[in-house]
């Protein structure tokens, strides 16, 4: 998986976040932060778990950012997903 296809799924992700859940960004802690951990990841900070988070979307995980689909992608996601967070207060 290529780093642009990852940025690109996380901002797929990002977005849907946005449309069904305005202000989820306020919601995550940065520090805490842990793609790999199923109540530290994003979904997980949002919704408890996230098998929960992926069920309440409607979603597939891997398909919008929220989830890994190779070990070389699980050290990218906290990256772009730190970006989405700083470029969103960065707009505020």
């Amino acid at each position: 998986m290529s780093d642009d296809k990852t940025a690109k799924r996380v901002a797929m992700g990002a977005d849907l976040l946005d449309l069904k859940m305005p202000g989820w960004r306020d919601r995550i802690r940065v520090s805490a932060l842990d793609m790999g951990s199923c109540r530290r990841c994003i979904l997980g900070q949002l919704f408890g778990v996230y098998v929960r988070g992926v069920w309440a979307l409607r979603c597939n995980g891997h398909g919008y950012g929220f989830l890994a689909t190779s070990a070389e992608e699980s050290k990218l996601l906290p990256i772009y997903w730190r970006r989405q967070l700083e470029y969103a207060f960065d707009l505020s």
